[in-house]
């Protein structure tokens, strides 16, 4: 049975396949990879986040809806499934759209392939992706110009009140990153610095961790009390943190407003919302801020009489990323939908309101709103909904695109007939590993291209123009893999040709020759890069480095574990990090070594140039995956003697083996305190322990601060006592 729903004919999974709801015109469909469940089947449903399973079952309450893919009878679907409540239990509604695999009634060809055919027809599977949260959006480099544009022409009033927005907002959340400099800042107030400073949930910490490394978050770090201007490693994590929001802020990457939410896409299935109208839930209460509502009386002519009052109607601007053209922002009614919320909510007591954020389009119209958006559909789309006052009296006051405006349909308008039956799975697995490497490899280089000469000509010559918008077409023609890449990338070449030289602020955006940047500009996105933000130097406090009391090896001195030991654990925790040493200086001079290779200069293509120049970034990325490719044979090799004695958790490690860790920790800072760093990188000269056992010393240090506050609650027993008084 499908979802562990109980057994016999009252627990079968009954799956229907339907057709979706037609666009009034051409071949698009209004319901795109979107379909049903039943509510008692979403009940069942584990509480799940962008593809990770997290604590807690749910409470046998249910999301507003899913993400995922149906494995049934030889048939896979994948997309959206909205909790419906008036759907019998134990039922799934697809829509054709959602089928990409087909059942397949043959059996022949070889014995193996019968055999996997077979099988597939016994597989019965719901795989969950993502469910319906609601995400803090962010303006981006290709969201701005739209807007900018938008708010009037060059020099405009407009123009200018939105320019003095982005630096408003940019301003104020370099504040909040810069607080992280303060010495008097108490833990608390270091910690939630820490975590504004860095938005992507700790970049080194999470990058180390698929490599199987021990490194520890920023957060992590700071919650367990290290202080940011005692610990090296923490100092340059932070102040990374700190270069790197203060760079995303010039480069455009800020938060929008409260009343802005990024939330996954739903078609409305009840057909009660008129075209051009959404419905926006937030954590299961309908979302409509009192500053943007306009009142009942100036609904539009075009919504139509409803039978009964009229709802109160604000305005909101719809985005989908990767958005590039005028027409990828449009301004929608937003409205509260009764029916809507009676499918969705019943009497409201079986919604996980945590897990109860979307929002929904109408049905009706020539085209999905969703389609319009940068080619967006249902299959698990997340849309911006843009409610700030602001930014909606710049956007509709100089007639930006509405959704009521029609749009013109894609020039090949996607068909609904099944795809090609393969004559064998054999067959089906070359096509898609062909598939893969030919988007993977073959269009990388024109996707680049086409993105960073799109912005150069939105930059010189306004989103509207002619060679903006092909560029903006080929682009996400490119990103979805249509059309031929070859003769794409060489149209992109041509169009290049025409635009001349990129204007210098991309320079700090794309990175390359600085040849290749020389117009001055005025754009919005000029004004933030050279705009004053301030900046912050941390610097370790005035004694200079000392080693964490809580960290010494001598405080693990007990009856099994003796001086000698200790000695013996330091010895060997000096041969790690010799190696350790070694290691890094062959892999500096590696790099160096293809660092020369690269600054060589390559013979000319025929191709006109165009390719995009790396930028610094790729290399730092390569640079750090061998980096941790390096260091996670030593942190096997610290572990490998416990590996029979370790547990599932932290809390169960090897009392020997914490006391390596901190061993180690020990022998790395003792060493950096006596010499003079010399031509070595102090960031990875106390960086190594981080990386290797950063996990075991926090528990360490955690457990002996817990027994410091409470020695008969403390939360870890494991170490002994000694030092904890």
């Amino acid at each position: 049975p499908l979802l562990g729903a109980a057994g016999g004919a009252a627990g079968l999974v009954h799956i229907y396949i339907v057709d979706d709801i037609p666009a009034a015109r051409g071949a698009m469909v209004m319901t795109d990879g979107a379909g049903l469940i039943a509510s008692n089947l979403a009940a069942m449903l584990p509480n799940v986040s962008e593809g990770a399973l997290l604590p807690g079952d749910g409470g046998g309450l249910s999301p507003l809806g899913c993400q995922g893919r149906v494995y049934a009878h030889g048939t896979l679907a994948k997309g959206t499934l909205l909790a419906c409540r008036s759907l019998p239990p134990g039922v799934i509604v697809l829509t054709s759209s959602q089928i990409k695999v087909e059942a397949s009634a043959s059996h022949g060809g070889s014995s193996g392939e019968a055999l996997a055919t077979a099988e597939s027809q016994r597989l019965f599977a719901l795989e969950l992706i993502d469910q319906t949260r609601k995400h803090q959006p962010r303006l981006n480099a290709q969201l701005i110009p739209i807007l900018e544009a938008a708010s009037g022409k060059d020099g405009s009033v407009g123009r200018e009140r939105f320019c003095a927005y982005l630096i408003r907002q940019a301003a104020a959340e370099a504040e909040q990153v810069l607080q992280l400099q303060r010495p008097s800042s108490s833990r608390g107030q270091q910690l939630a610095a820490a975590l504004k400073a860095v938005h992507n949930k700790g970049a080194a910490g999470g990058h180390a961790a698929r490599f199987g490394l021990g490194t520890p978050s920023i957060a992590d770090m700071v919650d367990a009390g290290c202080s940011v201007l005692h610990e090296p490693y923490l100092l340059e994590q932070c102040q990374r943190g700190i270069d790197n929001a203060l760079s995303k802020l010039r480069k455009g990457k800020m938060r929008l407003g409260h009343d802005s939410v990024n939330v996954m896409g739903f078609p409305d299935f009840t057909g009660s919302l008129r075209e051009g109208e959404i419905f926006l839930v937030i954590d299961g209460k309908h979302c409509q801020p009192l500053a943007v509502v306009r009142g009942a009386g100036s609904l539009s002519a075009a919504a139509g009489a409803r039978a009964g009052p009229v709802p109160l109607v604000s305005d909101a601007l719809v985005y989908h990323p990767p958005g590039v053209r005028a027409s990828d922002v449009r301004s929608v009614r937003s409205v509260f939908c009764r029916e809507l919320a009676e499918e969705l909510f019943g009497d409201g007591r079986s919604v996980d309101l945590g897990r109860a954020s979307a929002v929904f389009f109408s049905v009706r119209g020539a085209q999905p709103l969703a389609d319009m958006l940068a080619g967006g559909d249902y299959d698990g789309d997340k849309f911006y909904v843009i409610q700030e006052r602001e930014l909606l009296e710049l956007f509709l006051g100089q007639g930006g695109c509405g959704a009521d405006a029609a749009a013109p349909l894609p020039a090949e308008a996607p068909s609904l007939e099944a795809a090609p039956r393969l004559a064998s799975g054999a067959a089906l697995e070359a096509a898609l590993q062909q598939a893969f490497l030919s988007a993977r490899h073959d269009a990388s280089t024109a996707v680049g291209m086409a993105e960073v000469n799109h912005a150069a000509a939105v930059d010189k010559f306004g989103i509207n123009h002619p060679i903006s918008v092909e560029l903006g077409e080929i682009y996400l023609q490119l990103l979805d893999g249509k059309g031929d890449g070859t003769k794409q990338a060489a149209k992109v070449r041509t169009l290049q040709a025409k635009i001349g030289p990129r204007p210098h602020w991309m320079l700090a955006h794309r990175g390359g020759d600085a040849t290749r940047y020389l117009t001055q500009s005025t754009s919005a996105l000029a004004q933030l890069a050279t705009c004053s933000l301030g900046e912050a130097r941390l610097a370790l406090a005035s004694a200079g480095l000392q080693l964490d009391p809580l960290l010494r090896l001598e405080l693990h001195r007990s009856e099994e574990i003796n001086e000698e030991k200790l000695q013996d654990m330091r010895k060997r925790m000096k041969g790690l990090w010799l190696d350790y040493k070694a290691r890094f200086k062959s892999l500096k001079k590696q790099q160096q070594l293809e660092a020369r290779e690269r600054e060589r200069p390559q013979p000319a293509t025929g191709g006109g140039g165009g390719g995009v120049a790396s930028d610094g970034r790729d290399d730092e990325r390569e640079w750090q995956d061998k980096y941790f490719a390096m260091v996670a044979p030593l942190r096997e090799t610290l572990l490998a003697p416990y590996e029979a004695q370790r547990g599932s958790r932290s809390t169960s490690e090897p009392p020997r083996l914490l006391a390596e860790a901190c061993a180690l920790y020990e022998v790395v800072y003792e060493e950096k305190q006596r010499a003079a760093l010399g031509q070595e990188e102090p960031k990875y000269f106390t960086t190594f322990p981080w990386h290797v056992c950063g996990d075991m010393l926090l528990f360490v240090r955690k457990a002996r601060v817990s027994r410091a506050i409470n020695p008969s609650q403390a939360l870890f027993s494991s170490l002994g006592t000694r030092g904890w008084e």
